[in-house]
């Protein structure tokens, strides 16, 4: 169960990483020195809440 969350939620982390980097790439750039920081940043927060299962 916890496997299958943690795949959807990988998965969903790539879509949102993919939307981010085609969409608001350069409102990232003005609000973080790189938009990768905040795709990291966003990963470790889903591995912190959901990881715990």
């Amino acid at each position: 169960m916890s496997l299958i969350l943690l795949t959807i939620l990988f998965l969903f982390n790539i879509l949102v990483m993919n939307v981010m980097l085609f969409f608001p790439l350069r409102i990232l750039r003005s609000l973080y020195p790189s938009p990768w920081l905040f795709i990291i940043a966003f990963g470790l927060v889903f591995v912190w809440c959901f990881g715990d299962d």
